[in-house]
């Protein structure tokens, strides 16, 4: 997990991921589209699939905002991790180019609104989960995926 910073404010953290999914985006952007089905190092996933499992992370982090903006308490998890990845990585073999950058960027803005929301005393609320949930899943997210959008 991302290590949160002490206080952050509501607009430290849009800012942080922000500056995550501009770098982020403009890779994924330049990507030509003959490098969306080739293998990223270790894992056996293409380029597509783990883009396509950054945007479902996006989703579940905004459902997840959401019922702690509405009900002050920290959401169940979400389900066993492994599972919701090989379900992400199942549903993009489905989805053309455009329809993930799309919805990559449809789910980001969901996301962010979802902060947006939220008051700068909640950010520390349950250990500052919300803050390790947002970078987890946007600044550390994308720096993990870094080096998969290489070109080899």
């Amino acid at each position: 997990m991302a290590e949160p910073e002490d206080r952050p404010s509501v607009t430290e953290v849009l800012r942080r991921a922000d500056e995550g999914w501009s770098s982020f985006r403009a890779t994924v952007r330049a990507l030509p589209e003959d490098a969306w089905d080739e293998p990223v190092p270790g894992d056996g996933w293409t380029r597509r699939k783990m883009l396509n499992h950054i945007r479902v992370w996006h989703e579940v982090t905004a459902r997840r905002l959401r019922y702690f903006r509405e009900t002050g308490e920290r959401p169940p998890s979400p389900g066993d991790e492994d599972t919701i990845n090989a379900q992400a990585a199942a549903d993009a073999d489905l989805r053309t180019r455009a329809m993930i950058l799309a919805d990559l960027d449809a789910s980001y803005g969901r996301l962010l609104e979802e902060v947006r929301q939220l008051r700068d005393e909640q950010l520390t609320a349950h250990g500052s989960w919300p803050v390790a949930v947002v970078a987890d899943n946007t600044w550390g997210h994308y720096e993990e995926h870094r080096a998969d959008l290489a070109e080899p």
